[in-house]
């Protein structure tokens, strides 16, 4: 967090001016500063007070009590700034080009203090570019399904949302369970295939992404946890929206950067919780275990009171926990779901809507096709319509 030189802390070196037609301006020097510098390595101490005016760009200003680096610390000018007789500084551009004037008396004694190290801010600048996202598709995959494998030039990684997906990478393989997530980097070499037991579905996104250390993300399987999975949702439903709609595209690339950034720097983003630390842990991990009961039996009917007696939990306990986690009632998270797994399916186009409907366990089409319709305004076949025209 940045400070300002109108903040408390930056009283004992100075303080700030409203304006330059004050009286302490009239009989002095005013020296213009250009610079696009991001670093020093020396301090200015005037035998005067000092004053500072920024024309353009944004500035920095370095000060210490003491001719030293240590310990010195940093403002952004605010105002007019005055600067303290004695008080050691120096400035530090953090836009691309800075103007400023300084005044001073007409003829200062300055004291230089050179350094053999340099003091600098740290750019607030990209670390990685994800550059262009090429296609992304959702796949059922019944049992005993194989893909012989490719390798391709750019990036791809495969979300597992129900069932268990085997994947092989250069010769390794990984077993994938649902909210697991994991990444081919360029040219790897990689296979997919189910076991004879069970189906699987898993959500693909193909991209291209320059990044300097691969290995923060090859050969690994990330399991997703509560805010990473919110990530990956919100990034789902920008693929389902208009694709017209202003910045759709730019929030699909802000999502997947931030999914990315979140598995490679788990503790970067603290969450803060109001509850008490464990407490907060415990139903956490209730929430996903239910949700993850919930992702793996999607595809069949059940009850919110199989759920309560699966999780030795009372239903308005339920109810409390998805509505102070997740926002809302726990049957509206199945429906949902469901919902959004039938769009896919019927972009996929490999299914008939009734056979949709008994996949993800509706009694009836008609039933499937009313709650399709109140959900988004259109039945499952005016949508099939729509996406193979």
């Amino acid at each position: 967090m940045f400070n300002k030189t109108s903040s408390i802390a930056y009283r004992q070196y100075g303080s700030v001016l409203q304006n330059t037609s004050s009286s302490p301006f009239r009989k002095m020097k005013k020296t213009i500063v250009n610079r696009n510098n991001k670093s020093i390595n020396q301090l200015l101490s005037y035998n005067s007070d000092v004053y500072l005016k920024v024309k353009t760009g944004l500035v920095l200003l370095v000060v210490n009590d003491k001719p030293s680096l240590i310990g010195a610390q940093k403002f952004v000018i605010h105002r007019i700034t005055k600067i303290k007789k004695g008080v050691y500084f120096n400035f530090i551009s953090l836009s691309s080009q800075i103007k400023l004037h300084v005044y001073s008396l007409p003829n200062p004694t300055i004291e230089v203090s050179p350094f053999n190290d340099e003091i600098s801010q740290e750019r607030i600048v990209e670390s990685f570019d994800l550059q262009e996202i090429y296609a992304y598709y959702y796949q059922i995959r019944h049992a005993d399904y194989f893909f012989s494998g490719e390798q391709h030039s750019y990036w791809e990684l495969t979300y597992v949302d129900n069932g268990t997906l085997q994947t092989e990478v250069d010769g390794v393989k990984y077993d994938l369970s649902p909210f697991d997530l994991m990444f081919y980097t360029p040219h790897q070499f990689h296979s997919q295939r189910t076991f004879a037991e069970a189906a699987s579905s898993y959500f693909t996104v193909m991209f291209d992404m320059n990044i300097a250390n691969i290995d923060l993300l090859k050969d690994k399987v990330f399991h997703l946890d509560k805010e990473t999975h919110s990530v990956l949702i919100n990034f789902t439903k920008c693929t389902a929206a208009d694709e017209t709609s202003p910045y759709v595209k730019d929030l699909q690339l802000i999502y997947l950067k931030e999914l990315i950034i979140r598995l490679i720097s788990p503790d970067l983003i603290a969450v803060a919780h109001t509850e008490a630390p464990i407490q907060q842990q415990s139903d956490n991990e209730l929430l996903n275990n239910i949700m993850l009961y919930i992702n793996t039996n999607i595809f069949r009917a059940f009850s919110i009171d199989e759920i309560c007696k699966k999780f030795v939990i009372s239903r308005s306990s339920l109810q409390s926990l998805f509505k102070d986690n997740i926002d809302m009632p726990p049957k509206q998270y199945i429906n949902e779901l469901k919902l959004t797994k039938s769009k896919l399916m019927i972009k996929e186009g490999k299914y008939t809507i009734s056979e949709i409907a008994a996949a993800l366990g509706y009694t009836s089409i008609h039933y499937f096709s009313r709650k399709f319709k109140s959900r988004y305004g259109y039945t499952p076949t005016d949508y099939a319509k729509s996406v193979y025209n």
